[in-house]
């Protein structure tokens, strides 16, 4: 994206209208990042639960989805807000408070990057984990190969990831361009 996707000022400064088209395009990926780990857990909770009877099942799914709710969605708005409440702090009239503040503001955009790196790897070990041991002939290859445990199975589940995810990103972003491109006209 960082390569394909030239923003045309040099300086590196944008214009309102585009600060706002970019927070907002933030946004629809964050929601589409929420979705699809939620998919990735509700599958591996419906493997876990599989042999299990409908009550069961639909009890453990419905605590799945109200935790998330509750925790994942709850943690994300307080990192969100972290800056609002490092800003919150600096207006404080005690110099302890606003350096603590200042601390939380030159913080969060580490902290941000960091788990944007961390949340990427993790998509990709459990998106591939679940082709890695689902489908077949994934499950038989790396298993001949002795790359289904430890280390070397954590890397070649990885490995899966990227290379699902590449294919998936090979078909969905051109149709995703040429709808966008419809919607222009």
């Amino acid at each position: 994206h960082k390569f394909l996707n030239k923003h045309s000022g040099d300086d590196g400064h944008h214009a309102a209208s585009d600060e706002i088209v970019d927070e907002k395009t933030k946004i629809k990926g964050a929601i589409r990042t929420d979705f699809i780990l939620s998919a990735e857990i509700i599958i591996i909770a419906l493997g876990v639960v599989g042999a299990y009877g409908l009550l069961t099942k639909s009890l453990v799914m419905s605590a799945i989805g109200i935790g998330m709710t509750v925790v994942v969605y709850g943690l994300v708005a307080g990192i969100v807000k972290a800056d609002d409440f490092g800003m919150w702090l600096m207006n404080k009239p005690s110099s302890a408070a606003r350096a603590l503040g200042k601390g939380i503001i030159l913080f969060m955009p580490w902290f941000m990057r960091a788990l944007s790196v961390v949340g990427m790897l993790a998509m990709f070990l459990v998106g591939g984990g679940i082709i890695a041991h689902n489908v077949g002939f994934v499950h038989d290859f790396l298993h001949a190969l002795h790359w289904d445990t430890g280390l070397i199975g954590q890397l070649a589940t990885l490995v899966v990831g990227v290379l699902t995810g590449a294919a998936v990103c090979a078909v969905v972003l051109p149709v995703m361009k040429l709808f966008s491109k419809k919607k222009a006209h």
